[in-house]
């Protein structure tokens, strides 16, 4: 599910509608919200502040949606905003146009962005998917195998959060922050075993296959990975 989040409710509504034409589940929201709710996948937000301020409220975007991806639509679009959006943590930058044809030109361009980076990170709005493992963002719907495993609301954030980087190794911190929105270390174990119970869902249930292949993997030191094939080899940090 997308959040588009606008100021201005015409452009939201073509936008929108460019949207969902384009395949992708999207709910127009008033502005940008003060949280991210967790049933979103992506988010896009209009900023029509002032240039000094884009870089701060960015950031703080940034941080709200985690690993999730982030689009800005700048109403006063240069090069140095743009520049200055991607480097406070944008995933993507579009100019909002004015008015008329623009508008449908602009929602076009924005489905063909929108589309390019999430088959880089699963490939759609709603779907992910790692080998036999496919996961429904807007369902909140997993499936191994064809065989549909229950999930509750955390682990099934922190299998998505994993699923958006296959064959990478996610930190701890990454995930206390994009799972439980905490931005810093509480000391606790909460993450070891919130994967623990959610190895019992998704890897136990198939050991007796002919070809076991365990998805998550621990990353020693750092975090943890999901593995989209047997033998695959996890970046720096890989240990079973």
């Amino acid at each position: 599910m997308i959040a588009l989040c606008m100021a201005d409710r015409v452009l939201g509504r073509e936008l929108a509608a460019a949207l969902t034409m384009g395949g992708h589940a999207t709910k127009l929201l008033p502005g940008c919200p003060r949280r991210f709710d967790d049933h979103y996948d992506a988010f896009i937000i209009e900023y029509s502040g002032r240039r000094a301020g884009l870089d701060a409220r960015v950031r703080g975007w940034r941080y709200l949606a985690g690993g999730r991806l982030l689009f800005c639509l700048l109403s006063r679009d240069s090069i140095a905003a743009r520049v200055a959006a991607l480097n406070a943590g944008a995933d993507d930058v579009i100019a909002t146009p004015p008015s008329g044809h623009a508008i449908r030109g602009a929602g076009v361009e924005l489905v063909a962005r929108v589309g390019a980076l999430l088959r880089r990170t699963g490939g759609g709005a709603h779907l992910l998917a790692c080998d036999d493992l496919h996961i429904d963002l807007v369902a909140r719907a997993v499936h191994r195998a064809q065989h549909a495993i229950a999930m509750p609301p955390r682990e099934f954030d922190l299998l998505a959060r994993l699923a958006r980087t296959p064959d990478q190794p996610v930190a701890r911190a990454d995930l206390l922050q994009s799972v439980w929105r905490i931005g810093f270390d509480p000391g606790t174990n909460r993450v070891d075993v919130h994967v623990a119970r959610l190895r019992q869902r998704i890897d136990a249930p198939f050991a007796d296959r002919p070809s076991p292949h365990a998805m998550l993997r621990t990353c020693k030191g750092v975090g943890y990975a999901l593995v989209s094939r047997a033998g695959a080899a996890i970046p720096a940090f890989a240990s079973q």
